[in-house]
């Protein structure tokens, strides 16, 4: 950076490190006839960025003779060969890739078990299998578990994640009902019910699709949306 300042083509930069990220802040002089940001008019957008980013070395050919770098646990690590930081950042993105499929799954299952669960409610007092008219929050509660009746998937799903990761125990809902219960009377339609079953379905296609997908492919399609996003700004 020292470098830099003293060929005028940064005049100040600030270091906003953290333990966990490097970030230089630069500060580029303005108006000079050869300086990174010329007034020029001879000097194009693109010589000016290429001028910067050969400046700041971003596309210099970089030696291997030390390679430290942050490894996956934020700690600076020696590696030996350009291929060993290739295992590592593959077995990395793999592992993560086969934990988002299974974080996937699990919401899409609650989100299925949801839309289910709704619509028997509501097909069910259509049809006057479920009578809750007069009887107490208590009384009902009791005969939605006697039919079967999940308390909320999606609580229960977010509740899980967050044991997941802190290791206690699942927190029980005082509402655990109150996505039946709760439900805005214009709901208890058959257009509503007609509505539910479609969501519920679309649940179903979207697991289906998502058994069908191992991990590999998740990571391929990214790279291709990737290479499509990158492309919008790389000409």
């Amino acid at each position: 950076m020292d470098v830099l300042s003293r060929n005028n083509i940064i005049t100040n930069y600030k270091e906003l490190h953290t333990e966990d990220s490097v970030k230089f802040l630069l500060e580029i002089p303005k108006g000079t006839p050869n300086g990174l940001c010329s007034n020029n008019a001879a000097v194009s957008a693109d010589e000016r960025k290429q001028k910067l980013r050969k400046a700041l070395k971003l596309d210099s050919v970089v030696g291997t003779s030390t390679m430290v770098l942050f490894d996956e646990r934020n700690t600076l690590r020696k590696f030996d060969a350009i291929e060993e930081i290739f295992e590592v950042f593959f077995e990395v993105r793999r592992r993560k890739y086969i934990e988002r499929r299974e974080h996937q799954k699990r919401q899409l299952q609650a989100k299925l078990r949801f839309f289910e669960n709704q619509y028997r409610f509501v097909e069910m007092l259509l049809n006057r299998e479920l009578i809750i008219e007069g009887k107490s929050r208590q009384d009902i509660e009791e005969a939605l578990r006697s039919r079967n009746f999940e308390s909320d998937p999606l609580h229960t799903q977010q509740d899980d994640d967050v044991n997941n990761n802190s290791g206690g125990e699942r927190n029980k809902s005082s509402a655990e009902f109150g996505y039946l219960l709760d439900m805005p009377l214009i709901r208890l339609t058959s257009e509503e019910a007609k509505s539910l079953c479609e969501r519920r379905d679309s649940k179903r296609v979207e697991m289906d699709q998502l058994e069908h997908t191992d991990w590999k492919t998740m990571w391929r399609d990214d790279l291709q949306n990737l290479l499509a996003v990158s492309g919008c700004f790389v000409k």
